[in-house]
């Protein structure tokens, strides 16, 4: 089973996002204007470095969680910040969901960041994409444990509210799934959250009815 997960994940990091080549040039079109340089001690978009130590309102990623990270709060508007920064007219909507993807990824600076020893560590859990997605009005949510964990799986809405937990329990190693009927909620952007022991991760889903 541990083998059959290693190879899972390492087909995983083979097709991961590369910051330097697919983060970075988002910012250098995007972003720079402001947030380049000595910007008033606010966050620098120059590097991966700069991007990581964060800005006035603190750090700004969060791996494997983009919800709760403002780099993506601010570039998507939402979680309270306003408009779009940069405008929506200069951020596509395809840039956004690859930030989104890259932190929820880990925000690893490149796919060569991973030792053997981090991924182990990274096989202990796993927030599967679920399928189909987008969805009406059912989704299939997987999960892999590689040990014995307490786990919550919860959704949220566009604006970080928890509408549901669908799983708040402990459970064995293992691969597991869950369905979602989200028949009494409306068509949007919604987020699965996987908690187990310290881990967590977050997945983007899209209901369209």
């Amino acid at each position: 089973m541990k083998k059959i997960l290693i190879i899972l994940c390492l087909c995983n990091i083979m097709w991961s996002i590369d910051y330097e080549t697919d983060v970075q040039p988002i910012f250098n079109e995007n972003c720079m204007s402001c947030h380049a340089g000595t910007y008033s001690g606010g966050l620098q978009l120059g590097s991966y470095a700069e991007l990581m130590a964060g800005g006035n309102s603190g750090v700004s990623v969060i791996p494997y969680d983009s919800e709760n990270s403002i780099l993506y709060q601010k570039v998507s508007g939402n979680q309270g910040f306003g408009n779009q920064m940069p405008p929506a007219s200069l951020m596509y909507i395809s840039n956004i969901d690859l930030i989104a993807q890259w932190i929820d990824n880990g925000a690893l600076e490149s796919s060569d960041s991973l030792s053997l020893n981090d991924l182990n560590l990274s096989i202990n859990f796993k927030l599967n994409e679920s399928f189909p997605n987008p969805f009406n009005p059912i989704t299939n949510i997987n999960y892999i444990l590689n040990q014995k964990a307490k786990i919550r799986l919860s959704i949220y809405d566009n604006k970080g509210e928890k509408i549901v937990t669908l799983k708040d329990a402990v459970e064995y190693a293992g691969s597991h799934s869950i369905l979602w009927n989200a028949i009494n909620y409306p068509s949007g952007m919604y987020f699965v959250k996987l908690n187990a022991d310290n881990f967590i991760q977050t997945q983007k889903l899209m209901l369209v009815k």
